[in-house]
């Protein structure tokens, strides 16, 4: 919502100037650059920012207070509602809070059992809105970053058949560690958890984990322990986000290496990933967790408006 703000402003601020300079049909692009004002700007942002808003937040009072201020601010530069005969838009949303239990992870010959705690080892959740969702002796695939980039010549995927597995992927992409690759240090989409999410479910993995890392991250294991002990504002999809995969989640660096030596592979595999050529391996291992959701549904609001031309 923080982004669609600065937009909205951003047109906001664009239109409150040009009234107050020339008429629209007067307005040459470089002449808009230059009357969007920093002051209006900063005036909307205070009041956005401010403890009364509460946030912002979808299903809150101050979500409510916000798309009603937008509104306001719309109807007073002379903007039309841009939905219809209103200046808002329906956004189906779910709040979901997801509580895994243990990590079960054994090996495929029953010779090891390992069991991963919720929060200290590992964070797990699911986006399918439904009360629980099992994953059953999912077999895991070490897939490098989890990266299919065309324009980098690059498919941790390639060959590689992950319906009914779980993932397991390095956070970022290969610039951070060899900066001849994509934009070196500089991470690129694919070096998102977001985006590593989305491919795994391209992929039809039944889950995805991601391996953290302090530095590669840029923020330690309690930003994640944080962030994931608390309810997700998601989007709700007409199939009930079935087209996710049905566990996401990441586990801390010394988990990884655990997993690896009990797989009976090097560690090193997480160097090797961001080497040109890394196939994905097969761990040898399959993962099983049972997580239950709770579940509110509601609706949030994109605020649209038009400017009327010739």
């Amino acid at each position: 919502m923080y982004r669609k703000l600065l937009g909205l402003l951003a047109i906001a601020a664009y239109f409150s100037s040009c009234q107050s300079s020339q008429s629209g049909s007067d307005v040459t692009d470089s002449v808009a650059l230059k009357v969007i004002s920093d002051t209006a700007f900063s005036k909307h942002i205070a009041v956005l920012a401010s403890d009364d808003f509460e946030g912002r937040k979808p299903f809150t009072e101050g979500e409510t207070k916000t798309i009603n201020y937008l509104e306001g601010e719309f109807k007073k530069l002379g903007l039309k509602p841009g939905n219809g005969e209103s200046y808002f838009q329906d956004v189906p949303m779910v709040d979901i809070k997801s509580t895994p239990s243990d990590l079960v992870i054994k090996t495929t010959k029953g010779l090891g059992v390992k069991s991963l705690k919720f929060l200290d080892d590992f964070v797990g959740a699911s986006r399918h809105v439904t009360e629980q969702v099992k994953v059953e002796n999912s077999e895991m695939v070490f897939a490098g970053y989890g990266i299919v980039a065309p324009e980098y010549k690059w498919n941790d995927y390639e060959g590689l058949d992950v319906k009914g597995k779980t993932v397991v992927v390095m956070v970022n992409d290969p610039g951070f560690s060899d900066s001849t690759l994509f934009k070196g240090k500089t991470m690129t989409y694919y070096g998102r958890w977001t985006y590593k999410f989305e491919e795994a479910a391209r992929q039809g993995a039944t889950g995805i984990i991601i391996i953290h890392e302090d530095k590669a991250a840029s923020y330690p294991w309690a930003v994640v322990r944080s962030g994931w002990s608390k309810s997700k504002l998601y989007l709700e999809a007409a199939d009930g986000n079935k087209s996710r995969a049905l566990m996401e989640g990441w586990i801390t660096q010394d988990v990884a290496k655990a997993i690896f030596r009990m797989a009976g592979k090097s560690a090193d595999l997480m160097f090797q990933a961001g080497k040109k050529g890394f196939k994905a391996v097969d761990l040898g291992l399959n993962i099983s967790t049972t997580i239950n959701n709770t579940i509110k549904k509601s609706i949030s609001h994109n605020v649209a408006a038009v400017l009327p031309g010739t």
